[in-house]
């Protein structure tokens, strides 16, 4: 793939799910459910890792032709002292390529590497989820016919992010920011978790009327969205409805923009639809 490389890791999901039904009364119905997810991905890089391995004493030779020399001791590169001349060489771009090769050792292969024993967690995963409803239905006295019902849904926080590039003030010199060692790419933003609830009524008149073309019950039902009326933002990754910022913003440590340094918080984020009201009536023949 060019200007690309790619490479695997296996999606590990393991949890566990609940539900009751109880019928409280006969005419009084309770249902709940209640779900865990621990959704990691593991075992990622070894194809890269055995790439590395391959290609190492080609990228050495490669470099050994171009006049760097790699210290077996430290496995640094650097410019062979016998061809380090401009009538010889380039030596901007020979630096450039043992630059290139010491990131490489120092730094993106022992990432790559350890990666491949991680348990990273996966973006917009859950860890529980719940749901409560219940109904009431009156079957004799003046509300015959009338059923009242509520329900609500749990989510618990969401997985959105990572605090890898949270930073803290330089104690030498406090205008400058360096690299928080408390947080890796494995510490994780989480977005709160949130409910959110719906209410119904529904009423079924019955009409005795003999009669072929006259509706023998009309059902009425009505729905109540966000019954308890949330107006805050509520954030995470969602398809529909959300604003796309970035999974997560750096903000200052101590609120100011005086402050260099910064730490990881969610960024996307949604709103519920205000409290709406909608009313349906069914016919039956």
């Amino acid at each position: 793939r060019t200007n690309n490389i790619a490479s695997t890791q296996t999606n590990d999901t393991r949890g566990i799910e609940l539900e009751i039904t109880a019928n409280l009364m006969s005419n009084w119905r309770l249902i709940a459910n209640f779900a865990t997810s621990d959704a990691s991905a593991k075992n990622a890089n070894l194809d890269l890792v055995e790439y590395f391995k391959y290609a190492d004493p080609i990228v050495r030779q490669i470099l050994a032709d171009a006049g760097v020399l790699i210290d077996p001791a430290t496995n640094q590169a650097f410019i062979n002292p016998a061809v380090d001349d401009p009538t010889k060489i380039n030596q901007s771009r020979v630096q450039a390529a043992a630059n290139g090769w010491n990131t490489l050792v120092n730094t993106t292969i022992p990432a790559i590497t350890a990666r491949t024993g991680q348990k990273v967690a996966v973006l917009q995963s859950v860890p529980w989820t719940a749901n409560l409803a219940t109904d009431y239905r009156f079957r004799q006295g003046p509300f015959q016919g009338l059923r009242l019902g509520v329900g609500v849904n749990m989510r618990g926080p969401q997985v959105v992010g990572n605090r890898g590039a949270d930073t803290i003030r330089n104690p030498n010199n406090p205008t400058q920011r360096i690299d928080d060692p408390r947080y890796d790419a494995t510490s994780w933003v989480r977005a709160k978790g949130y409910y959110s609830g719906t209410g119904t009524v529904s009423y079924t008149w019955r009409i005795k009327n003999p009669r072929r073309y006259v509706p023998k019950t009309i059902q009425f039902d009505l729905a109540i969205e966000n019954l308890f009326g949330r107006k805050a933002p509520i954030y995470g990754f969602t398809s529909t409805g959300g604003q796309n910022t970035n999974g997560t913003n750096l903000v200052p440590n101590d609120g100011t923009l005086d402050d260099p340094s910064s730490y990881s918080v969610p960024g996307n984020f949604f709103y519920l639809n205000p409290r709406n009201f909608s009313l349906s009536a069914t016919m039956n023949f």
